[in-house]
């Protein structure tokens, strides 16, 4: 007999999929409880034991890739490593770039700002010699590159655009003492 916690972790994970898939359709404010139950292949209540709503879904989903990414930057914050900070950021958005595809189209600039929030929180923390501006430039510079990247609205590649933005830094911003 499975555990109750297995079964748990793949109705979840059944809710997630179906749910990415639904957003290669239609945008996630017109994907509907019934849409991802019945592409799921689970009932009403099933979801609603893990999720209020599909907003819900893409927001954990949203919550734990830039958990990970979080977790992967910390070394390089604490040896205040910036060139190792944009290659790891960069190799994680490349792993998970089908899953940022749909997020990106699918929630609401807001998850943008947080992003853009946490990163110069997290760059602070590497005691960087860029004042508030310059890093406002330089992550909002990189991170509407990525988005242009994701949205398809760009002929250049992520490594193309990861490679322009730390040669751009190290070239022309003083980073580190």
């Amino acid at each position: 007999m499975k555990s109750p916690y297995r079964n748990a972790l793949r109705s979840k994970q059944m809710i997630r999929s179906a749910t990415i898939k639904l957003l290669n359709k239609k945008s996630i404010t017109d994907i509907s409880v019934t849409d991802i139950v019945k592409t799921a292949n689970i009932n009403r209540g099933t979801f609603y034991n893990h999720y209020d709503n599909p907003i819900a879904v893409l927001e954990e989903i949203k919550d734990e890739l830039f958990a990970k990414l979080m977790d992967g930057l910390k070394e390089s914050i604490e040896k205040r490593d910036f060139a190792e900070f944009l290659h790891i950021a960069s190799e994680h958005f490349i792993k998970n770039e089908k899953e940022y595809r749909q997020i990106v189209r699918a929630i609401p600039r807001a998850f943008i700002n947080d992003i853009k929030v946490e990163f110069i929180a997290k760059m602070k923390q590497m005691e960087t010699r860029l004042d508030d501006l310059t890093l406002s430039f330089v992550v909002n510079g990189i991170c509407g590159m990525c988005l242009d990247y994701l949205d398809g609205k760009t002929d250049f590649t992520f490594e193309q655009i990861s490679s322009k933005a730390t040669e751009l830094i190290y070239k022309n911003i003083p980073v580190l003492d």
